[in-house]
Formats: structure tokens, sequence, C-alpha cells
């Protein structure tokens, strides 16, 4: 499409269904579509620019995928091993504990000409690949990454937004309209780090019949530490 467009600049991003990866539709002439795209040719004489941010810092941890299905974003193996199992290993957790928190906070990440371009994964699977919401390939370098903490570098989440803002601003004035796509990775990063880490109310998950995530204050509440919670299930006594 790009090609096609030649100078034209192009934004956008897929549909989704939160977490459910069921069933997307987007909307036009009126009726919701699914299999389908939505191209929308805008022409303005103000001045604009596209932006794009993260507060995500690539580590020196480099590894290379060695076999995958492109076609379906599937990655089977990572410098020869299961990709999972690589994965997890540069995480710090064994694969059975991974989750869609470290995803969110724990990307891979692309370096092309000095700019880093995230490739989220999905999901890891039962054979031990890994699915990848972006475009992927064999013999693609990837590199682990962290989210920056605003404790850590001064440059959280929400901080990086607002200098890009401030950039833009200082460039162009004032936006009188912002259009914008995000990763539903950085809502599940945000609601463990933010709202659900400091609530007063306790808080777990439960993926598969195991709590897989638990704030402090459940803890207290229970007499159980973090690591023990995740070992149990809601049932167990």
């Amino acid at each position: 499409m790009q090609n096609g467009l030649g100078r034209i600049l192009v934004l956008g991003g897929s549909s989704g269904d939160g977490m459910q990866f069921t069933e997307t539709c987007v909307c036009a002439d009126g009726a919701f579509r699914t299999g389908s795209a939505v191209l929308v040719l805008i022409s303005t004489m103000l001045p604009f620019r596209t932006f794009k941010t993260d507060h995500f810092v690539p580590t020196d941890d480099r590894v290379v995928v060695t076999r995958a299905d492109a076609d379906r974003r599937v990655v089977y193996e990572i410098d020869g091993r299961p990709a999972a199992e690589a994965y997890a290993q540069l995480v710090g957790v064994p694969v059975a504990e991974l989750t869609a928190q470290h995803y969110a906070e724990c990307p891979m990440v692309v370096m092309i000409a000095g700019t880093k371009y995230l490739r989220a994964i999905r999901s890891a699977n039962a054979d031990g690949s890994l699915t990848f919401y972006c475009a992927i390939e064999e013999g693609l370098v990837l590199r682990a990454a962290r989210g920056a903490r605003p404790a850590a570098r001064g440059v959280g989440l929400a901080e990086k937004l607002e200098d890009t803002f401030v950039e833009i601003e200082t460039a162009i004035g004032r936006p009188q309209l912002v259009m914008g796509c995000d990763c539903i990775l950085r809502k599940v990063e945000t609601k463990f780090r933010g709202l659900v880490g400091q609530s007063l109310v306790g808080i777990v998950l439960i993926e598969d019949g195991r709590f897989t995530y638990s704030n402090s204050r459940f803890a207290d509440m229970f007499g159980y530490s973090e690591p023990e919670i995740r070992e149990r299930g809601p049932l167990d006594e």
C-alpha cells in the first residue's frame, strides 16, 4: 500500500475485540464488516506530524528467529530452541508462568537504522511456539526490551507521551485533532503497574484455573507470599 501511495504518509492499526481474538469488525458505509479494511484519505492545508512513541529500552540480549511461519506470525524456534523457552529465559521466568503481563512489559524489538520497532507477543502455545501480533520472519534479529519506569530512568509510559506532545506543539502548535492507535498490551501494562499494584483492594488474575498475578494487598489479606499464591488456584483451601 505504501509503495502505491508514494509520498502520502500512512498511519493506522488493526481492529480488535480486546483479548478475545475471535471476531473483529470495522465499520464502513453504516455497516460492520469482517475480513475487511477501511482506507480513509485525508487532505489538509494545516501543518501535521505523524509520530510514534514508546517507553521501552532495548537490552543487549540479541536473539535470532531460526524457524517461523511468517503468514501465521508464529515463531517456532529462537536460536535453535523452542521459542517460548528462549523468551522465558530472557524475561527470567519458567515457560509455564508466562502471562500477558510479561508480553506487555517485556516485548521484543527490531532495530532498523537506529529506530526500534516493537514485535509484541500475543501468546505462548502448547507446542512451545510464540504467536506475535506483528510481522515476523526467519533470520530476524530480535532484542529483548524493558519498560522504562519513572523511578528508574525518568521516562515512563505517560511521561514519554507527554514529552512527545510537547515536541509536536513546539513544531506545529497545539494540535486541533489527534488520530491515534494503541496496543492492547498497553492496557494490560498500565493495569498491572498502576491502579492494580497500588489498589487497597485485593486483586488477582486467574488463567486456566490458576492465579497468575496477585497484588500485594491480596497477599496480605490471605497471609501468603505472591509466589505462593501463584502456586494455587481459586478452589484450593
